[in-house]
């Protein structure tokens, strides 16, 4: 990635990165749309628990972590962009 985040976007580190993804694959459930995709976490949101995965096809997702195991492939919410620049110009305030 190299474009530069912003607020309310701030990198992790790889110690963050590895929780978030080992919580991503608890929380989704057997058909969510992540399950058995390789990610790469790029960033946190500052004040909520949306996480901007990089995906292996090049899109990203943007995933709001539920802090609990899903039933359902409607959570985590996550929405897939094209680029990461499609999710910086996003309203995330």
């Amino acid at each position: 990635m190299s474009t530069a985040l912003r607020i309310p976007w701030e990198a992790v580190t790889e110690d963050e990165a590895r929780s978030i993804e080992k919580e991503l694959v608890r929380e989704c459930c057997s058909e969510h749309q992540l399950v058995n995709q390789k990610v790469k976490t790029v960033a946190q949101h500052w004040k909520t628990d949306d996480v901007v995965f990089e995906l292996e096809d090049g899109q990203y997702a943007v995933v709001h972590l539920t802090g609990q195991e899903e039933k359902t492939p409607m959570f985590p919410r996550t929405i897939i962009y094209s680029s990461i620049e499609e999710i910086l110009d996003d309203n995330w305030d």
